[in-house]
């Protein structure tokens, strides 16, 4: 059965099995096993997906995704495994499998598969393709897609798509795509 807790306040549950809400204004439409609490949070449908002490952020459907604690403002639209860690508020996960956001406030993935932006690469983008990473530090760093491309400690760097460029080091640096 679905629970909401008895301290919550305008709290919402439509339908679904073993969906459970506490804090205030939080919504799940539909699913199995998916948990809010916080305030202002929204799963639309899924399985098992979280949104753990947070305000206005939200899930939209998938399985198995999660908005980690003191996260604020930032979404998940779908797919399957995406994690928006704590210290990325402000951040959205379009869709994809096996994503990450961590510790970097304001960034963005796309989607794609095992997309990583880790931490201190505050207001970067990952726009799709598979395992590329935006390294610690590097911020305002964006890449396009393609798969396996790197950008560690590269501030304001580019990468607009391919396979396997690397940006190392190198302060306001561009890659053209091989």
């Amino acid at each position: 059965s679905n629970q909401i807790k008895a301290a919550s306040r305008w709290c919402h549950i439509s339908t679904g099995y073993n969906n459970r809400t506490s804090g205030h204004t939080n919504f799940i439409g539909n699913g199995v096993g998916n948990v809010i609490n916080g305030e202002s949070g929204f799963i639309g449908t899924g399985t098992v997906d979280r949104v753990l002490d947070s305000k206005a952020s939200g899930i939209l459907g998938g399985d198995y995704n999660s908005i980690q604690s003191g996260v604020t403002y930032s979404i998940i639209g779908g797919g399957y495994s995406n994690d928006i860690l704590s210290g990325s508020s402000k951040s959205f996960i379009g869709g994809g499998l096996g994503n990450l956001i961590w510790q970097s406030e304001g960034s963005t993935i796309g989607g794609g598969e095992g997309n990583l932006i880790l931490p201190n690469a505050s207001n970067s983008a990952i726009l799709g393709g598979q395992l590329n990473t935006v390294g610690t530090g590097s911020t305002y760093t964006v890449i396009g897609g393609g798969f396996n491309n790197q950008a560690f400690s590269g501030n304001s760097s580019f990468i607009g798509g391919g396979q396997g460029n690397i940006i190392k080091n190198s302060p306001n640096a561009r890659s053209n795509s091989s």
